[in-house]
């Protein structure tokens, strides 16, 4: 895997006494190239598994007699293939300004531009898994292994197998084939299995290319009065936007195995108001009050029908996914509200209420296909959902200055978010309606934070926190089981110190705690479905201004 991100800007500013202005022109650009080289093997039986339950929140397991580090037990199974390229760029513009009023009602009027021209591409080869020479096996293959395929036997001269380590749930260690082995010898191995040298050829049906054009301009009015003796200001305005994209790309029909080519040119114009008020009951309690009109654009990435495949193995069917070329902007009405105290110059405390009513709500669904004769469980996202997402959300944070000498730079932050909300969407594509929660959203979040600053130090401790929310709906219908995730909560530190007003050096560790992503069938911790081992950090850097 390789990729690159070049990002350019430059920006000019004028300061009148009343009238301001700003511009900046900037351009993104980028690329990712990934290819992926997969020799599957399997253990000859018999093999006993040996199941420990589930403490830890994982499935916990073993082979007995350690088969796994017998390399007279591997054979050779399919050889996968791989590779994929994506570039993306961005030019834009926006010019932004406001004009001050010396007195009246309203304090200034503020009005911008916004131009962006994006595009994208992206390509990729056949995904085909190739069986070894003369097959597997025959009929169940762990039994009747095709003794040609012993791996020892076939590939004398390599050295194949490297030894990994257990973990938390599998207590023992295994062998595996060597990246370095299947790298320096992809091509040996590849004629090995009847293939042509080098990279998996092009698969045109896998070509997706997408330009956007998007303009839009702003314009809105802060005003500041007095109602009933109490200050009250804020602002009231409309962003206007329209949004012309251009795809196109491939769909695959999974029942066919055919590509069809596939055009979309959409235009939309969207109006997007505004309101907001502040009001200022004293010095240390103002209430919030916001309203507003947004949308979601689906990315590009979403929007590519092309599929990738990732074939199956004997003990499950293979994986796909495939985006959506004619998904929908995310329409949302916001309203929020919050009450804020400050307290001291340095510290304040709020508690706010939110809400959203969502229409176009994105929900991905899961369907059992057959491609190329294999079995695949294809996910692919839908503009199926119209749902609301409502919450409350608390605030806190404070700088000890109270405190004597350098403890006087201590300070802490903490913030709590609770959420609830559903979506109505069909069952399954097509389907009829039925009311779920909302994918990828907790129920309960909160970050706590401690700071010091002071003789140019700079260091926080974070602790971040996000409850069990669903991943995805289980095929075949969004009303049955769902997958669950239960995030990894991290405790991240950094401390940076400025050897001179233009010079900072920093050191930053992440995940300190070393906790990991757990994923479950279902709601509970009796049917654990992975591990995904989070990584740990640890960061040196050095940053200046020129």
């Amino acid at each position: 895997q390789r990729g690159q991100d070049i990002q350019n800007a430059l920006g000019l500013k004028w300061d009148g006494e009343q009238l301001h202005l700003s511009t900046e022109f900037s351009r993104t650009s980028g690329y990712y190239r990934d290819e992926n080289f997969i020799i599957d093997t399997f253990l000859s039986g018999p093999i006993t598994t040996v199941w420990e339950g589930t403490s830890g929140r994982h499935q916990n397991w073993y082979l007995q007699g350690d088969p796994a580090l017998d390399p007279s037990r591997f054979y050779l199974n399919g050889l996968f293939q791989t590779w994929g390229y994506s570039y993306g760029e961005e030019n834009a513009w926006r010019g932004d300004g406001h004009f001050d009023f010396v007195d009246g009602p309203i304090a200034s009027i503020q009005f911008g531009l916004r131009y962006a021209e994006r595009n994208a591409e992206a390509k990729g080869s056949v995904e085909i898994s190739t069986p070894p020479p003369g097959g597997a096996g025959t009929g169940n293959i762990t039994a009747n292994p095709n003794p040609a395929n012993q791996v020892i036997a076939r590939l004398p001269g390599l050295d194949f197998f490297c030894s990994k380590r257990g973990n938390d749930a599998l207590h023992q260690k295994w062998l595996t084939p060597c990246y370095d082995t299947l790298i320096d010898s992809a091509d040996y191995l590849r004629t090995l299995y009847g293939l042509q040298p080098g990279l998996a050829a092009e698969n045109p049906g896998r070509f997706f290319d997408i330009g956007e054009d998007k303009l839009a301009g702003y314009l809105q009015a802060k005003y500041d009065v007095e109602m009933f003796g109490i200050p009250v200001d804020g602002l009231v305005g409309v962003r206007v936007e329209r949004v012309e994209r251009d795809l196109n790309a491939f769909s695959f029909d999974a029942s066919t195995g055919i590509y069809s080519p596939i055009a979309r040119n959409t235009k939309d114009t969207n109006t997007l108001p505004n309101a907001s008020l502040n009001m200022h009951f004293s010095d240390e309690w103002q209430l919030r009050l916001v309203a507003a009109k947004a949308l979601s654009y689906p990315d590009f990435g979403a929007l590519n029908p092309s599929i990738s495949l990732n074939p199956g193995t004997i003990n499950r069917a293979g994986i796909a996914s495939s985006g959506n070329p004619d998904l929908t902007p995310i329409e949302s009405m916001n309203y929020d509200a919050s009450l804020e105290w400050y307290f001291s110059p340095v510290g304040y405390t709020s508690l706010g209420l939110f809400y959203r009513d969502i229409d176009g709500y994105i929900q991905n669904y899961v369907t059992n296909v057959v491609i190329g004769g294999e079995d695949f469980e294809l996910s692919s996202p839908q503009s199926a959902g119209s749902g609301h997402l409502q919450g409350v959300e608390f605030a806190w944070q404070q700088t000890f200055d109270f405190l004597p000498g350098a403890w006087g730079g201590l300070g802490a932050q903490f913030n709590y978010t609770y959420i609830d909300g559903s979506t109505r969407s069909p069952q399954f594509i097509g389907g009829p309606e039925t009311s779920r929660p909302l994918q990828n959203v907790s129920k309960n979040n909160y970050n706590a934070v401690l700071f010091w600053e002071n003789y140019g130090v700079s260091a926080r401790l974070a602790y971040g926190y996000r409850s069990r929310y669903i991943d995805f709906f289980t095929q075949p219908t969004v009303a049955g089981n769902e997958d669950q995730v239960e995030p990894a909560s991290s405790l991240d530190f950094s401390v940076s110190y400025d050897v001179t007003p233009r010079q900072t050096i920093i050191l930053s560790a992440t995940n300190l705690l070393g906790n990991n992503l757990h994923q479950f069938w279902g709601d509970g911790d009796t049917r654990p479905r992975d591990i995904r081992f989070q990584d740990q950090t640890i960061g040196v850097g050095y940053r200046f201004k020129v």
